[in-house]
């Protein structure tokens, strides 16, 4: 069990799994005290075929790269080949996952649920705390003029990002964002993540000579 702060709010997780999905997500976080009080919950555990059925019907409400998400009962059902994520609203917002181990067997099985099902699922539960997920850029330029750059993916987005922190801008996010009012105000919170950046789009944002050479094969 550990405990994560994510700006205002405290996050709990909870891992039987190997390699649980949520932890790429939460990793950047700082850790919140154990005995401060949790705002949102997250679970993960390993389950069978028969767990992973879907249990809400109807028509989906999105479908998108073998995930299916479905809404019912005020929860939130995200399904696919080896996962399923339920999010519960209330007491207290909690998201459930049941994977497959296999699932998990490679690297590429790991970021692929952690950048899928499980981010829809904890942007979800983050909204039953007033913070609403942009797939977007953000950055504050001089004179704190602040800039949100959504966009689909493959439009430039993280290219434009990175040229305009080169540029000075400071950088608060490249792909997921969450607007939340607090104190009266609107604001945009980052949930911190790595993000990649080709040979092409990072000539283009004219940063190309002063990126580190990763390790070799990378």
């Amino acid at each position: 069990m550990s405990r994560h702060r994510f700006h205002h709010l405290v996050v709990e997780a909870r891992s039987a799994l190997p390699a649980d999905p949520l932890a790429p997500l939460l990793a950047p976080l700082p850790s919140a005290p154990l005995e401060a009080p949790v705002d949102l919950s997250l679970e993960t555990r390993a389950a069978g075929a028969s767990e992973l059925a879907p249990r809400l019907g109807g028509e989906p409400a999105l479908i998108r790269a073998g995930l299916v998400a479905r809404v019912g009962g005020g929860a939130l059902e995200i399904c696919g080949p080896g996962f399923r994520f339920t999010v519960d609203a209330l007491p207290v917002p909690r998201v459930q996952g049941l994977v497959d181990p296999a699932a998990l067997a490679t690297p590429a099985g790991l970021a692929a649920l952690a950048e899928g099902p499980a981010l829809l699922a904890l942007a979800t539960a983050l909204r039953a705390r007033g913070l609403f997920h942009l797939h977007a850029a953000g950055l504050v330029l001089a004179g704190e003029r602040t800039v949100l750059v959504p966009s689909p993916v493959g439009a430039g987005r993280s290219t434009l990002a990175v040229a305009l922190a080169a540029a000075g801008a400071q950088f608060l996010g490249d792909d997921d964002l969450f607007v939340a009012r607090r104190d009266g105000q609107v604001g945009l919170l980052a949930l911190p993540r790595p993000f990649r950046l080709s040979e092409r789009a990072a000539r283009a944002a004219g940063v190309e000579a002063s990126l580190e050479a990763g390790p070799a094969g990378a």
